[in-house]
């Protein structure tokens, strides 16, 4: 994470919070991409990436019969990164609905991918919560690795603490390709936890990395959930549903 255009990246998981507007917020929120246009990336999501890496990047809706919406979230890079933001305070309130729930799979990983190795620091996908302004940006993220061991914990403190981030290894290369897989986080806890204070402004990023080991990789997002504790799965639980 030491280049400049991974820095980028991780940005990303929290310039969204800029953006204006607002509705009613619910006791429970739910995101597939059944509606979405096959081919193209779904309304209401940006795309940031270094301009060497577009088209490289892709992040686009695949029609999918096993997915709850028969469609996926495609994310797809060429030896490249990017992000995909998607402004989640709009909908939800991080006191009513703390628990992340989503279901993912990967179809190539980075060859040799490990976080804790800065010139092999790819992930084919990564899920972000993240707040902040121009001169605080904060982040927990959660990581799909290659070699990283699972729950191995990363911090990086970017622009001299202008930018922080905690990430987790969710998942890595024992988990087999091409397999579904939900997972659940609490993530208002972990925010809290690490950075002092809820937020009320926040973005859901996704991302993926393969520029370091210049690979392909492919991941996909069945669906998005945020939830109230007494409905999660895994007792809500900052750890990875297995």
């Amino acid at each position: 994470m030491r280049r400049r255009i991974k820095g980028g990246l991780l940005l990303v998981a929290v310039l969204g919070a800029a953006l204006a507007g607002a509705t009613e917020k619910s006791s429970g929120w739910r995101l597939d991409f059944g509606d979405e246009q096959i081919g193209k990336m779904p309304q209401n999501w940006q795309f940031q990436a270094g301009k060497m890496f577009v088209p490289k990047t892709r992040f686009i809706v695949r029609e999918d019969p096993e997915a709850a919406g028969g469609k996926v979230l495609s994310v797809e890079c060429d030896r490249s990164t990017g992000a995909a933001m998607y402004l989640l305070s709009r909908h939800v309130d991080l006191n009513k609905t703390p628990i992340l729930r989503w279901r993912w799979r990967v179809r190539n990983l980075p060859p040799g991918g490990d976080s804790r190795i800065p010139g092999k620091d790819d992930q084919a996908v990564a899920v972000y919560l993240g707040a902040g302004g121009a001169l605080a940006r904060r982040s927990v993220g959660y990581y799909w690795e290659t070699e990283t061991p699972l729950n191995h914990v990363g911090h990086r403190n970017l622009g001299g603490g202008i930018v922080k981030i905690k990430h987790t290894c969710v998942r890595n290369k024992s988990t087999p390709q091409d397999t579904w897989v939900e997972e659940e986080w609490d993530v208002a806890s972990e925010f809290k936890k690490e950075f002092g204070y809820l937020p009320e402004t926040f973005v859901l990023t996704v991302g993926g990395n393969s520029q370091h080991t210049q690979s392909r990789t492919r991941a996909e997002i069945d669906y998005f959930e945020m939830i109230p504790r007494e409905q999660s799965k895994f007792s809500a639980k900052s750890v990875a549903a297995d």
